[in-house]
């Protein structure tokens, strides 16, 4: 009986050690999901207000539109969070802040830019055919964003996104570069919600035209 408690003592022992040399990274993990999901929730919100702001029609259906849009962005900002990770990871390799700008910047505009568009323009439909299933069935409220602005997105998105980079990597400080990234982060949104306002007004004119 003695040795039986013996035994149970010291398995209870290190299973106590190894919960203690475990904490650090459950506390590493926890913290790195809380704030990949404050991030996913801010661009969200900036996404549906900025659809607010620049949305044509009715309270409910700037409201909708809104909705929608913190969906997309859901989806959206965490291939966005996995690529700078990467990124981060590969650039300590290079040497010099010069070095480090110029390959950022190029492989953000060559690669990231055409990858993140196109899953923009999947997100954005995909959530617009839900929301046309469960939420509603008129189709003239809902925009399906066509193909043919790919082009139109990334071109947009380089001209923004590449003079951000350079000047994000060569001029702003550090402990500034979250607060700038979501400024810019906001007007790139106004940008998509102003195309997307545009594209259904120019819909629904083509609509009653016909």
């Amino acid at each position: 009986a003695v040795a039986k408690s013996g035994q149970v003592a010291k398995g209870d022992s290190s299973l106590a050690c190894v919960c203690l040399h475990a904490m650090p990274a459950i506390r590493k993990h926890t913290s790195t999901i809380a704030t990949a999901a404050l991030q996913v929730s801010t661009a969200g919100v900036l996404a549906a207000t900025s659809q607010l702001l620049v949305a044509h029609g009715t309270l409910s259906e700037k409201t909708h539109g809104a909705a929608r849009q913190f969906m997309v962005q859901a989806f959206v900002t965490p291939l966005s969070l996995i690529w700078y990770q990467v990124l981060d990871r590969l650039l300590k390799r290079l040497h010099g802040a010069g070095r480090r700008t110029l390959v950022a910047t190029m492989a953000e505009m060559a690669l990231f830019n055409p990858l993140i568009n196109a899953w923009y323009l999947i997100m954005k439909n995909a959530v617009a055919r839900i929301w046309k299933t469960l939420i509603i069935t008129d189709d003239t409220k809902v925009h399906y964003e066509p193909w043919r602005s790919f082009f139109s997105l990334c071109r947009g998105y380089m001209f923004f996104w590449g003079p951000v980079a350079i000047v994000n990597y060569q001029v702003v400080p550090l402990n500034q570069r979250v607060a700038f990234g979501g400024l810019c982060g906001f007007i790139w949104q106004l940008f998509l919600a102003k195309s997307t306002a545009a594209a259904v007004k120019s819909n629904k004119a083509t609509a009653d035209t016909s």
